[in-house]
This record gives C-alpha cells, structure tokens and sequence, in this order.
C-alpha cells in the first residue's frame, strides 16, 4: 500500500500543484529520496503521467509518460496552444522586472524580490510605469497607485505559484522553480512558431534557456 504522505503528494501534483523547495520543503525533500520517488511513480503509472524534477532541479511536477502517443501530442499540443496568451503577462513581467532593475539574467528559483525595491525602481521611469500599469490591467487588476499595482501583480504571481512569500511583513517573496518550466515551455512554443519570438526581442537570449 502506498505511503500515506505519499498519497497526499500524489494529490496535489494531480491538482496540477507543484512540490518545489521554495514552497513546500518537507515533500520535496521527501521525494528526493529515489525509493520514494520510485513508489509515487509505481502510484500514477496507470494515469499514463510520471513525477519528474523541473529543468533546474528545485522542485517535482508530472508529465505524461508517452509523450510520442498520438493522442497525447494532440492534448499536450491544444494545452500549448491554449497556453501562449496565458504565457504573455508573464513575459510582460520579466521585461518590466529587467527594466526596472537593470537586471540581465533570467528570474531562477530562489532569487529574492522585495515590493519596496521594485517600487523605488518604477518610480524612477515613466516608460516602466506605464509598462506596469498596463500588466497590471491585463491580469485583471484595477489598482490606481504604483505600489498597489506592484502588489497586484505580485499576488497574481504567488497565486500562479512563481513566487512564494516569505517573513512576516509580506514584502519579500522568493521565485520558485515554476520559472524553469515556463522558460522551457516558452522556448518549445518559440521553436515550433506558435508564438512570434519578436515580441520578447528585448529579454536576453539567455531567458528561454
């Protein structure tokens, strides 16, 4: 029979959750342990998806196992294609994130990022507020004032699992492994043309990697 805490790790990964290192430590460290792994995967085998690590190794999510399957290209393909609007507040945010800081490397699990830093950088540029406003009204938020559309998008990031928040004050939050899968299935959309890459002309080339 399959490990209790095993069965509730298989639940929230078929809920479509990931188990990351940044956001639940104990299951990830729990499904480090290749016996365990193994068991879980022994569990879903009949679902036709398997537990793998994110490309950069912080946390566990599920793929189908036959991903060669007729039918399953065809579902993986439509989910794609649903995805590349979905995809677009993201980029948004990487670029607003880039300009905002200065920074040149892509957002990686476990970097930091506090409200307060970001607002003293957007307040510093005019082009970057207008970017932000306009994220802002993409993902559904009203907010008028620059820190309260700092915070939008940030709560839209938690909610989507990108960022998890840390400390007590709620201003300090940490990029979670999440990234590493949105980078790499960017870079699938990107090579199979279904999205146009010149629109994320100004991320470094190094983001889709």
């Amino acid at each position: 029979m399959i490990n209790k805490r095993l069965m509730i790790i298989a639940n929230k990964l078929l809920e479509g959750y990931l188990i990351d290192q940044w956001n639940d430590f104990e299951n990830y460290e729990f499904l480090n342990n290749t016996s365990y792994l193994k068991e879980l995967n022994n569990h879903i085998e009949f679902l036709g998806k398997k537990c793998i690590q994110t490309p950069c190794g912080g946390g566990y999510f599920l793929v189908y196992l036959d991903i060669h399957d007729l039918h399953i290209k065809k579902v993986i393909t439509k989910q794609l294609e649903e995805n590349v609007m979905k995809l677009e507040p993201f980029i948004d945010w990487l670029r607003l994130f880039r300009k905002a800081g200065g920074r040149n490397e892509p957002l990686i699990g476990g970097d930091r990022i506090t409200s307060g830093e970001i607002l003293v950088e957007v307040e510093k540029s005019k082009h970057v507020q207008k970017g932000l406003k306009e994220l802002s009204a993409k993902i559904g938020k009203t907010a008028s004032t620059v820190k309260d559309q700092i915070n939008g998008v940030l709560q839209f990031l938690v909610q989507r699992e990108y960022l998890v928040p840390v400390g007590v004050v709620g201003t300090e939050y940490l990029a979670t492994s999440r990234w590493s899968i949105f980078y790499e299935e960017l870079q699938y959309i990107a090579e199979h043309n279904a999205i146009d890459t010149s629109q994320i002309d100004d991320l470094e080339q190094g983001v889709l990697i």
